[in-house]
């Protein structure tokens, strides 16, 4: 069952693939390759968004920081290595 939260993001990553498509037809049609660029940059921008969402999320659900309980160093890490990896 999908969540609001979900849905949301599902909405979102929609609006991406059509931006994707649509950049597609901008180089179909040796469009300008200014006007390329800035849909690319919006994708990014959209796309980067949808992981920070998933980023923060992870935190939340995932990795209680506190490193004084038990695993709490070891959830730290995990956190620096899915930083590193959105990043």
């Amino acid at each position: 069952m999908q969540t609001g939260d979900s849905k949301e993001i599902l909405l979102r990553l929609k609006k991406i693939e059509g931006q994707i498509r649509g950049i597609q037809r901008l180089i179909e049609e040796g469009r300008d390759c200014e006007a390329t660029l800035q849909q690319v940059s919006a994708a990014r921008a959209a796309l980067y968004k949808v992981g920070v969402h998933y980023v923060a999320r992870h935190l939340r659900e995932c990795l209680p920081l506190d490193e004084s309980s038990p695993g709490g160093g070891r959830h730290l890490g995990r956190l620096i290595r899915v930083m590193e990896k959105f990043t």
